[in-house]
Formats: structure tokens, sequence, C-alpha cells
């Protein structure tokens, strides 16, 4: 019956390991919960599985050694209520008759990474008060190792230990929490936890009596989660800058070519061309990072011109979803120009992408023809300069135009001065070239008549 029942024990404590594996906790048996037989008196550290006091030997009177509780089983009269579960370890950190420390320690699931970051955090608590050691201490320590650290019987372990509680820890009937970010620095494979300072470095409270004694539980060490930080939204051509939280040795890769990578420091700066997902990751965990590109806005209000003084010239700078500002601090999307300047406007959508035009714009006075006759145009449909037409200020009585072909054959005739010569002759297009014209025709208001020759030449 007795190996039955340690048969079963040993399943429960195997499939709980898988489980902490999977959450990535490195500590077995960090809650206390697990052990080979219920404790029926102190220093049993022993019974709790995966625990032990460091000199193997659990004789309270003789020995450092750690007391294991369980709510099934044995519990101290100033015993707290445990954090987690019905577990939870005793240790003596100080005692003010002799010289004597108390220390936990056991292997961990799997050796720390050096470089990488740990999350490393348990809960502590001075009990309910009414046993006779409830002096409180600073120095509460965790020294991670590669090898078992050894202590002859109850001296204080003379190493330096990684984490530490400079404070006086003083908490009755009340469980305080404590988290620290650790950074290993070598492939450590065990952990121990006490008081590694002797008396005269370490510092008692002045309340209490007799030593200091501390109730430990829910130890735990994950690796930290990696995050990444950076720009979200970019615009078309701009940079992105990445930086990844909680490890120093990672790689970067397209989510799309995750075997390529294309980094390895932890802040890295790209220049997408698209939306893009970024992944991260280390030995420990992977993090994504989705970095949108946004189009950057196309902006042309025109090149440089001159016009005659009097004429207006409408600048055009529409963009969907967007907002202006011209030079003048408008923010119309068109804007009206009648004098000399410089005119500019910045267009801003709504991801904050941002472009900008300028135009150099002179006004000057110009001698406008009363008869304005065009030396050439381009009837090549695209609906701009493809008739040959007259312009005028007067109003004519007569009116008539004719253009012939270098030949002398008449090739085009009209009598209304709003039907202009659109190329063509028999409805097919002529030949590149010059061709002459003659305009004749009669002013209404004076009757003075204006004879007209000249070339005009067809480009396409």
């Amino acid at each position: 019956m007795k190996k039955t029942t340690i048969f079963i024990i040993s399943v429960f404590f195997l499939c709980a390991i898988t489980k902490v594996n999977a959450q990535f906790n490195l500590v077995p048996n960090g809650d206390f919960e697990l052990y080979s037989s219920l404790p029926d008196g102190q220093d049993e550290i022993y019974r709790c599985i995966g625990w032990n006091n460091v000199n193997g030997i659990y004789n309270i009177f003789t020995t450092g050694s750690p007391d294991y509780y369980n709510e099934l089983g044995y519990v101290l009269t100033n015993e707290i209520t445990p954090y987690s579960g019905n577990g939870q370890v005793g240790i003596g950190t100080y005692f003010s008759q002799f010289i004597w420390r108390e220390y936990i320690s056991t292997q961990l699931l799997t050796s720390m990474i050096p470089g990488h970051k740990y999350k490393v955090s348990f809960y502590l608590s001075n009990g309910m008060g009414n046993d006779m050691y409830t002096e409180g201490t600073n120095n509460f320590g965790i020294c991670f190792s590669n090898n078992p650290l050894y202590q002859a019987t109850s001296e204080p372990i003379p190493v330096i230990p990684q984490i530490e509680i400079d404070s006086i820890i003083y908490f009755w009937d009340y469980w305080q929490h404590f988290s620290f970010i650790y950074k290993a620095d070598s492939s450590y494979k065990y952990i121990t936890i006490g008081n590694f300072k002797d008396d005269a470095n370490t510092l008692v409270s002045t309340y209490g009596e007799y030593g200091a004694y501390y109730f430990i539980d829910k130890i735990e060490i994950f690796p930290y989660k990696l995050t990444i930080n950076g720009d979200s939204i970019i615009c078309s051509g701009s940079a992105a800058t990445l930086e990844i939280q909680g490890d120093s040795i990672v790689k970067w890769a397209d989510s799309l070519n995750p075997t390529i990578i294309i980094a390895t420091d932890s802040a890295i700066t790209i220049t997408p061309l698209t939306t893009t997902t970024y992944v991260a990751f280390s030995n420990t965990d992977t993090a994504y990072y989705t970095v949108y590109v946004s189009n950057t806005p196309q902006v042309n209000i025109g090149n440089d011109t001159m016009l005659c003084i009097g004429q207006i010239l409408t600048l055009k700078a529409t963009n969907q979803n967007s907002t202006y500002l011209w030079q003048d601090y408008s923010t119309d999307s068109i804007y009206n120009v009648s004098q000399s300047g410089t005119y500019w406007v910045t267009i801003t959508t709504n991801n904050n992408c941002k472009a900008s035009d300028t135009i150099n714009i002179i006004y000057q006075e110009c001698i406008i023809p009363d008869i304005y006759i065009p030396n050439s145009f381009t009837p090549n449909g695209d609906g701009k300069n493809d008739v040959f037409n007259i312009k005028t200020v007067y109003e004519f009585s007569e009116f008539k135009l004719v253009i012939y072909n270098r030949w002398g054959d008449m090739i085009f005739e009209s009598e209304d001065i709003n039907k202009g010569w659109d190329g063509t002759y028999k409805v097919k297009p002529v030949p590149l070239g010059v061709y002459v014209y003659q305009l004749t025709a009669t002013i209404k208001d004076t009757g003075e008549q204006r004879k007209i020759t000249g070339r005009v030449t067809l480009v396409r």
C-alpha cells in the first residue's frame, strides 16, 4: 500500500513539472504543494519534493534546518495561512543567542541562459506574531549558482547573492509580494534562499525578540516576456525604429520569412515599403509587431509662371482625408493668386503623413493684342489647344477665315468666328507642317476692315 501511494505521488509530481515547464516557471514545486509525506514536526524540509536545506542535516538543535508546513499535516502556532494552496516553508535569518542561518535550495528545471532576463518573485511574511522569533532583518536574498552551495552546520554561506532586499522586512499577518527583474550572467542551475550576510552586516529590528523567522510561498522564476516598442504607423519612404524589451539576445525577421534573420541588436531601424509584421524571438519567447505604412500624399500646384496683371491663378492641392496649410496660414484646399510672390502648401493626411510644394509667380504688365491669332496648335485630342481659333475684343459684322496648304489649295473656310479649324480636310487629319491663314473681317462699331495673313504650325 505504501509503494502504491508513493507511485501515485511520483506520477503527480511529473505531471506538475510538465505543467510548470509549459508555463516556463523554472522553479520546481515553487508553491510547496508536492510532498513525499506530510510533515509531522519542524526541520522537515526534506518532505517537500525538490527542496533541501543545503547542509543535508535535519536536526533543529545542531544545524540550520528549515521547516516545511502543510495545512493537511503539521502547522506552527504563529503560522500564517499559506498564500496559495496548503504548503509553505519557514526559515530563520538571524538568532540573537548564536550565529544561525537557515537556507532552502533546489535545482532549477532548466538552466538559465546567459544574457536573458528573468522575472523572479516570491511572497514573504513574518507570520502571526505570537512566537518568540519576532524580530525582523534585512539581507533576505537569492543566490543563483552553477553548483549546489555548501553549509557545514548553521554558519552564513559566504557568497554574494544576485538578488537581495536591503531593508528590514516586517509583515505580520500579511503576505508581501517581492518581484525582481534579473539578467543572468551564467547558465545557473541552482537557487538558494536566505540571509548570506554575517551578524555584523545584518540589520535587526528594534522590536521583537530572540531572532527573525520568515514564511515563504509561491516562488517563481519566469523568462521575461518579450515586448516590442516603436513606430506603429509610418509614411511611405520613412524609417521606423523598433526596440525589444525583456531580453538583450534576440533575432529579428520579417514574419513572412522568419528564417531570414535581418538583425540581432536589441533595437533596429527599418524602412518597409508596405505594411509589414516583424518577429523578434529569443530562446524563451517570441513577439510580433506590425508597422503600418501609409501612403505619402501627392501634391503639385504647378510650375513657376509669369502672369499678366489682373489675371487670377487658382492653385489646387485637393487630397482625400487631408488638411492644408498655405503660406499665409489659410487652410482651404484651393488658393487664388493675384500678385507676385512665393506660394507653398503643406498637406497632412489623417495618418500624419505630409507633403509640400512651392511655386513662384511673377506678375507683369502685358500688351494684349485686339485680335489674337495663335502661331501653332496641337489637334491631338487631349482637350488642350486642339483647335485653331481667332480671339478678339471686337464684335465683327463680317468674318471670314481661310486656310491654305503649302501648294495653295484651300483646305478650310469659316464665316463663324466661333468655328475654328480642327486640323482636318475632308474629315481626315492633314499632315504636320506649316499652313497659311487669311483673315478678312469688318469691325461692327467702326466699319473698319481688317485683312491679316500669316502662318500657323500644326503639331501633334
